[in-house]
């Protein structure tokens, strides 16, 4: 359910008890904040405005649930989240724990993570051949042991790893949030806020809308900045400054596919699948709906050099990732021929150095909190960060990592996605693209595009 367009919103209510909180985004973090809340009562009203920004990573078909990290910190807190997952009575039922092959040449990352868990098998195409022929497995077990048997002949590479992680999840992720919005639709407005004015006395005064009227922030009101990608774009058209922690827009693509019947019956019984080498990083992740579609998500990241996300849906390093999506799938998914790609894009998120999201008051300005950074690597801590917010902003809870100037911390906490870390620019990249003539040619053939 969307958001509703009241103009009344935009006017000053009365003063309810204690203090009015402002929330800007209604992604990851900021939706999840206004559910905490809502559900304790915690403080006075609160409304999140909702810009509907295109190409935002929280506006996603499929999220991945796991538990698997290199840090035993990180680790414990995606289990809590799984345990959300499976008890709150509006999420559960978009939760399907349909497993999770890993397909991997970061072996270090499986050492790590092995040292705080117990040690996961890492298959082998002798092993489930082993398996498949010595023991009696159900026909889904089967099924799951032959696909992995397909992957491990056809990627041929003896330095990857194969993990089949039984215990993740995969949400179906835009109904879920549909319903959560729709949960809190008296609290959510559709409106994007053009710039925070302050009074020169330490604290933002009112919210410019785009036509310039204003929303006034009184004295005691608080303003929690959770726009992602778009936040530091934000506060410089406000003359704040930003966060001293690292902290850069980066775009990923993502692509749809329409599935048939013979398709999901093709696709029925097997896992989501994550696969990494050195020649692309890609993920498939089923439909977990009777009429859901399919997703591909290619890593293949970008920046840009206005460090703010920008349409690219058109480029030549959109149809060049299209060319690798297509052939990757095509080569392992072979009982999805005929499927069509309905949609092609690229979502876009606010990545820190560390990876962790920030969540501190802004040290200049006394009622302005952020919560950024979340969407690519936290969307699956959905039912929790929002207490995590709340707690750090509201409650003097001790920032830790989430801190507005933490040190990059790598490894040793919870930089679980280094690749998202890319120094490569969007207009380098696209440069390169444009050369290819396989790329060219997929341009001039135009949609349709097949399996």
């Amino acid at each position: 359910m969307a958001p509703t367009q009241d103009q009344t919103a935009f006017s000053t209510p009365s003063e309810p008890k204690g203090y009015r909180i402002f929330i800007i985004g209604a992604g990851v973090l900021g939706l999840s904040l206004l559910r905490h809340i809502s559900s304790t009562a915690a403080s006075g009203e609160v409304t999140a405005y909702d810009s509907n920004e295109k190409g935002a990573a929280c506006d996603d078909s499929h999220k991945i649930v796991r538990t698997q990290y290199t840090s035993a910190l990180r680790t414990e807190i995606a289990r809590e989240a799984d345990r959300r997952w499976t008890t709150d009575p509006i999420l559960k039922p978009y939760y399907n724990r349909i497993g999770r092959i890993e397909i991997t040449n970061d072996v270090d990352k499986l050492d790590a993570i092995d040292t705080h868990m117990p040690r996961r098998e890492r298959l082998t195409l002798g092993s489930v051949k082993d398996r498949l022929n010595s023991s009696e497995p159900s026909y889904g077990e089967r099924r799951c042991l032959q696909f992995i048997a397909n992957i491990l002949q056809k990627a041929d590479n003896p330095d990857i790893q194969c993990i089949w992680n039984k215990d993740n999840a995969v949400i179906d992720w835009k109904p879920c949030m549909d319903d959560v919005r729709g949960s809190l639709e008296a609290q959510i407005r559709e409106a994007k806020i053009e710039k925070l004015v302050v009074d020169g006395k330490g604290r933002i005064s009112a919210l410019q809308l785009p036509d310039k009227r204003m929303i006034k922030i009184d004295e005691a009101d608080k303003v929690i900045l959770t726009v992602g990608a778009w936040g530091e774009n934000l506060l410089r058209e406000s003359n704040i400054s930003s966060p001293q922690k690292g902290f850069r827009a980066v775009g990923v693509f993502t692509f749809y596919l329409r599935l048939e019947k013979h398709h999901r019956d093709y696709l029925k019984d097997l896992p989501a699948l994550s696969f990494q080498d050195k020649a692309i990083n890609c993920e498939f992740l089923p439909p977990v709906s009777e009429q859901g579609l399919a997703k591909i998500g290619l890593t293949l990241p970008f920046r840009n050099k206005q460090n703010v996300p920008e349409d690219v849906g058109e480029s030549d390093l959109m149809y060049f990732a299209l060319l690798k999506a297509l052939d990757w799938a095509r080569k392992y998914y072979d009982g999805l021929g005929g499927a069509e790609i309905v949609y092609k894009g690229a979502h876009w998120d606010g990545v820190t150095e560390d990876q962790t999201p920030l969540i501190s008051w802004h040290p200049e300005y006394g009622n302005l909190g952020l919560a950024w950074g979340a969407s690519f690597t936290r969307a699956k801590d959905f039912p929790i960060i929002g207490r995590t917010i709340y707690e750090i902003l509201f409650q003097g809870h001790q920032a830790g990592e989430y801190g507005w100037n933490s040190e990059p911390i790598g490894d040793k906490i919870q930089h679980n996605q280094p690749h998202l870390l890319t120094s490569d620019y969007f207009e380098t990249l696209d440069k390169e693209a444009a050369k290819n003539k396989d790329v060219q040619e997929l341009k001039r053939q135009g949609a349709p595009y097949y399996l």
